[in-house]
């Protein structure tokens, strides 16, 4: 009968506080987001951690007669404002991830770190989340993430998502469950991502 409305994430909220907190002075547990933020400045912890107090949640393939039910399994989770259901498939994500060339990891920590340069360097900033970022090269041909020379991809990259002949509605996130684009809360928009793609041209075409 313990649902997640009953409770559940304050639950997780006050078990990752008896085990990391050293006192009243020393909080390291912020729960004031969608996530559960533990600071890696007031424990052990060498780097700061994101908890999601979430459920699972099941996408049915089909109902055999005899035998198992084939289904996709991801989670879901409400922040700590509001009532809407938020939900993404975390496993599926790193499968894919990981089936994706070799340098698409590197790849997407380039990206984002030519956000944090952009950012650093301008007054208006660029409100791009991490894992949009990811999403978006996730997108990128194999063929065109191969490229060994760091300069020669991020600019072969550019380039791909600048063609006539590429969509940016037709992509996919990681996890391949939910495209990329769109109105719901996972989604992004394409405006936004054009936005990037924009700026980290010219950035490249200014270095």
């Amino acid at each position: 009968d313990y649902g997640y409305d009953d409770g559940f994430r304050d639950s997780v909220v006050q078990a990752l506080r008896q085990f990391y907190r050293e006192n009243q002075l020393k909080d390291p547990i912020d729960n004031s987001g969608k996530a559960i933020e533990i600071s890696g400045r007031h424990n052990p912890l060498p780097i700061d951690v994101d908890v999601v107090a979430a459920q699972e949640y099941r996408i049915y393939h089909s109902y055999p007669e005899h035998g198992d039910p084939e289904y996709t399994e991801g989670m879901k989770f409400k922040p700590l404002m509001g009532n809407e259901w938020w939900i993404n498939f975390p496993k599926v994500h790193y499968e894919n991830g990981n089936a994706k060339h070799d340098n698409f990891r590197e790849t997407v920590r380039m990206f984002k770190n030519a956000r944090g340069h952009y950012n650093d360097n301008h007054w208006f900033t660029l409100d791009t989340p991490s894992y949009y970022i990811e999403c978006l090269i996730y997108n990128v041909p194999d063929h065109v993430l191969k490229t060994s020379d760091l300069t020669d991809r991020f600019d072969d990259v550019l380039s791909w998502f600048e063609r006539d002949s590429t969509y940016l509605a037709d992509f996919d996130q990681v996890s391949e469950m939910e495209a990329l684009f769109g109105n719901e809360n996972t989604q992004w928009n394409t405006d936004d991502a054009e936005k990037y793609i924009e700026k980290m041209r010219t950035m490249f075409d200014d270095l």
